[in-house]
């Protein structure tokens, strides 16, 4: 499935405060994306943009070639989980399903099969008659996760799915990621660098409101590793051995930040 995510020029401000400035991406085919940065870089910001939650204060979003905003009914092509990922305590993992295929406009002859599909998928399916308040965190992540592709979304929005898994719960997860991944789009924000670079095809960086870096993290790899090499053949092997020239997406990450 071919699937093309365009940004141009977007911006964003809440009063004086200037979020993402002039922010233009071309994206196509599926896969994930981190959205990697420092608090307060924009990318929740952008998260919110991309699924049409907030009106820009400048610019555009496509999702293949089809505008995003809060009124446009393409906003049922995308999934979303949130940070706070906000369950009803008082419902049933099923009956969360079930809500949020209608609300996206699953139909009812294909309501159940989705939900099916994704309590199995998501690991779900003995815990479907759970209440929610029940639930270990990891298992409300796996649901807040089924809750955002029950109604099979070309583009899905995680906001720091990770947040607070142990290593387990954080396998699981991955699990789940690369799956979709062979038929979906997913962006992924994320502090987790170390889980980013396990799923990640693609890295955006975001610094102060500005798309500092977008590459694939292969590219990216190779890149620092040709810059690693030139800086370091003028070191002395004494030099070189103190040194940890080994590649990790938080190396590379926080050498882009101090140099720009």
């Amino acid at each position: 499935m071919q699937i093309e995510l365009s940004l141009k020029n977007v911006s964003h401000s809440y009063s004086s405060l200037l979020a993402l400035d002039s922010v233009d991406i071309q994206h196509q085919g599926v896969g994930v994306i981190a959205l990697i940065g420092a608090n307060g870089a924009g990318k929740s910001t952008l998260l919110r943009s991309v699924v049409g939650a907030q009106k820009l204060s400048q610019g555009l979003i496509l999702l293949n070639q089809h505008e995003i905003y809060p009124e446009s009914k393409y906003r049922k092509q995308i999934g979303y989980l949130s940070e706070q990922n906000p369950l009803a305590h008082s419902l049933t993992v099923q009956e969360i399903l079930l809500g949020s295929a209608l609300l996206h406009g699953v139909s009812y002859t294909q309501y159940q099969s989705h939900i099916e599909e994704v309590l199995h998928s998501c690991d779900l399916f003995a815990l479907r008659h759970r209440y929610c308040n029940t639930l270990s965190r990891g298992q409300r992540q796996r649901l807040g996760l089924a809750s955002a592709i029950v109604h099979k979304p070309k583009l899905l929005i995680l906001d720091e799915v990770h947040s607070g898994l142990d290593p387990l719960q954080t396998q699981a997860i991955n699990k789940i990621l690369n799956d979709l991944a062979t038929t979906t789009l997913i962006i992924l924000s994320t502090h987790r660098l170390t889980e980013a670079e396990k799923v990640a095809k693609w890295i955006w960086v975001l610094h102060q409101g500005k798309l500092l870096k977008q590459s694939s993290l292969i590219s990216w790899q190779t890149e620092w590793k040709t810059l690693q090499d030139q800086q370091n053949r003028n070191l002395s092997a004494a030099t070189l051995s103190a040194q940890n020239t080994t590649w990790s997406l938080e190396k590379a990450y926080l050498d882009l930040i101090d140099k720009s």
